[in-house]
């Protein structure tokens, strides 16, 4: 699987956690949600985002190493 398939999926699942929070939220919502989203959940997409601009970057550099080789 190619870094940019992959980051791909990340990204799918993400989305599909995010949505499937949401649809959660709109039934279950007290101190335990809050604290949750707060502890779990926020800090998990903002190392999500990290990690896609990460293989974004690793991505671009295992293109200029393949062209540079062959």
């Amino acid at each position: 699987m190619s870094v940019n398939a992959a980051c791909g999926k990340l990204k799918r699942a993400s989305r599909d956690l995010l949505i499937r929070w949401r649809e959660t939220e709109l039934h279950w919502r007290d101190d335990n949600t809050r604290q949750f989203s707060e502890k779990v959940l926020q800090p998990l997409f903002a190392q999500v985002r990290k990690t896609e601009m990460l293989m974004a970057q690793m991505d671009v550099f295992l293109r200029k190493i393949r062209h540079d080789v062959i």
